[in-house]
């Protein structure tokens, strides 16, 4: 059994080896943050991919979807670095 993680880009619960990116175990992010390869996607990708994420799970406007987007992108160890 695997000890519960989450992508440190986005938050998603890493729970089974599919759900790591690459299907690698010692991957940070998840199979929605990285490539085919495992790698971590670029900052300006991964924000649109939870923008159209988020505003078809809740239903708001890109904007407000983007503001909740940044928030959480913010927060997360991937992209901090951005935001500071």
């Amino acid at each position: 059994m695997i000890r519960e993680r989450v992508c440190e880009s986005c938050g998603m619960p890493l729970r089974d080896i599919s759900d790591f990116g690459g299907r690698n175990l010692e991957n940070k992010y998840c199979k929605y943050c990285t490539d085919e390869n495992g790698k971590l996607k670029d900052f300006q990708t991964k924000l649109n991919d939870m923008v159209k994420f988020i505003t078809s799970r809740m239903g708001v406007d890109n904007s407000v979807a983007e503001k909740i987007a940044k928030e959480n992108m913010a927060e997360m160890p991937a992209w901090k670095h951005i935001f500071e």
